[in-house]
């Protein structure tokens, strides 16, 4: 799948928060409320290039189209995360958890979580 702009992603992550669909005001008052205004016409672009890339589909409901979701935000997160792991860490999963445990990079409340998470995985024997 195409990788996303930053400006398509903002849009995403609005459409990803309403599961039942977004409608296009609804996601120009969000940007706007996020202090990233987006004139009628620019949004009407994003929203074209995000179906064309596959990421969303517009529905027509009465005058309005309703926009959803066609890939989940977790699936965008897991290839993203891939597409950084081969590329800065050459594949290997390990350097970029242990980039972020040795750099100092979590707080302690992500360690702890970190730590259940990995003990709920993989129990000791």
């Amino acid at each position: 799948m195409e990788n996303a702009s930053d400006a398509e992603l903002a849009v995403m992550r609005i459409v990803w928060g309403h599961p039942e669909g977004a409608l296009f005001a609804q996601v120009q008052e969000e940007l706007a409320q996020q202090g990233t205004p987006c004139h009628a016409n620019a949004l009407i672009v994003l929203f074209s290039r995000l179906q064309k890339k596959g990421y969303l589909r517009a529905e027509k409901k009465g005058r309005r189209n309703v926009y959803t979701a066609l890939i989940q935000e977790s699936a965008y997160q897991e290839q993203q995360t891939q597409l950084l792991v081969d590329k800065a860490y050459g594949g290997s999963t390990w350097g970029l958890v242990a980039n972020l445990v040795t750099g100092d990079k979590l707080t302690e409340a992500e360690y702890a979580e970190l730590r259940e998470l990995l003990r709920s995985r993989r129990p000791e024997p």
